[in-house]
């Protein structure tokens, strides 16, 4: 029988780098952690028989807790929350950064299986911790779902470059309860394997109208509140707490308009839609010359088409808060590895160092969109590398 061999080497990588995890995860108890707050003021809420989306009974409900606000998400995601009604908030919290930093391991281990790196140890977990403004200590420190969330959608992104059609459709589905706009990745298998109407294709789409009609079985005062909300949300946060791609149009243009006052100051909105509709042309033309030269559905190219979508979503999407950039580590990790040095040492900086702006004056248009919307940049700049190394591939 042959023996198993571990080495030094292999076992102490990843242990450390989990440990750092582990660190990391459980000193967020000393943080408000105050999205699970609303998380489980919501599920108390919602067992009491109550409506979680109502400002009264969440003022009613979170005594003596102050600056809680309505649950906020689609009213079938009161169903994975509702654990949290029967627990107190100490163990609540407790609990969910567990949770979490299992979802984060198993996180790290959906992109080493797309040999984004070779193993989880320290640097791979630095890395994860520092990129894009600390995206994972924002999302662990307010408690949000946003890991969990990422987790189903590369569960399902590495069923697709496995070609797990179900593998692929049910994660993506169950976990874009939380946020509708994630069924939008729903188009990476057709643009991956091609438009076809299958049966398969009838009984996914099915299941997906399905699933989704499912929050309107809920009261009906439920889905309205909730999509009242949401329509209120585009503009509730800019700078920092937002790096999208609506609130930095949208300051460009009031940056233009101070400078110059002959442009109007409504001409934000406007600046975003141009920008969203020329990405949006651009993503597509890059997608159309590479299909012209692929030959073979090689797990490569599916990655590379998979890294393609992301990119856009996250330099179009008009909403796209701080912790939401986890999406893009896993992009940042692949652009690195396939770019020449200089491009790399400009990653770097861009995606995993915080580049000082206070030296800059206060009124400073470079203080405040790259201070505050340097993951945006960062972003901006690993879709034109990425874009560029696809279409040189077709060249």
């Amino acid at each position: 029988m042959k023996k198993l061999k571990i080495s030094t080497a292999s076992f102490l990588g990843p242990f450390f780098g989990l440990l750092l995890l582990a660190f990391f995860s459980f000193r967020q108890l000393g943080n408000s952690l105050h999205d699970l707050r609303v998380y489980w003021i919501g599920a108390r809420i919602f067992l009491s028989g109550a409506n979680p989306y109502d400002a009264d009974f969440v003022v009613q409900f979170s005594k003596p807790y102050v600056g809680t606000w309505p649950f906020n998400y689609a009213p079938l995601s009161l169903l994975y929350f509702s654990f949290l009604g029967f627990l107190t908030l100490a163990h609540a919290q407790v609990v969910w950064l567990i949770l979490k930093f299992f979802a984060m391991t198993a996180l790290l281990s959906q992109w080493k299986r797309l040999k984004l790196f070779s193993e989880i140890n320290v640097l791979v977990v630095l890395g994860t911790i520092l990129a894009f403004h600390h995206a994972v200590q924002v999302d662990f420190g307010a408690g949000n779902i946003s890991t969990f969330e990422q987790l189903g959608l590369w569960v399902s992104i590495v069923a697709l470059i496995e070609k797990r059609f179900w593998g692929f459709i049910i994660p993506l589905v169950l976990v874009a309860q939380f946020k509708w706009n994630v069924e939008m990745f729903l188009v990476l298998w057709p643009l991956t394997y091609g438009i076809r109407i299958t049966k398969r294709g009838v009984i996914a789409s099915v299941f997906v109208a399905l699933i989704t009609s499912l929050n309107f079985l809920f009261p009906a005062v439920f889905m309205q509140m909730f999509l009242a909300t949401s329509k209120t949300m585009l503009r509730e946060s800019s700078g920092s707490a937002n790096p999208a791609a609506f609130p930095f149009w949208d300051s460009f243009a009031a940056a233009i308009h101070r400078a110059h006052p002959e442009f109007s100051a409504d001409w934000g909105p406007r600046t975003y839609w141009t920008w969203a509709v020329l990405a949006s042309l651009g993503a597509l033309y890059v997608w159309t010359q590479f299909q012209k030269k692929r030959k073979t559905n090689t797990r490569e190219s599916a990655l590379e088409l998979v890294m393609l979508v992301v990119s856009w979503y996250a330099i179009v999407i008009p909403r796209f808060k701080d912790y939401s950039y986890i999406l893009l580590i896993p992009f940042a990790f692949y652009v690195l590895s396939k770019s020449s040095r200089w491009i790399q040492l400009a990653i770097l900086l861009l995606v995993f160092v915080d580049i000082p702006v206070d030296f800059l004056t206060n009124a400073s248009f470079l203080k405040s969109h790259l201070g505050e919307y340097q993951p945006y940049i960062a972003s901006l700049f690993l879709a034109g590398v990425h874009w560029r190394n696809l279409l040189r591939r077709t060249a």
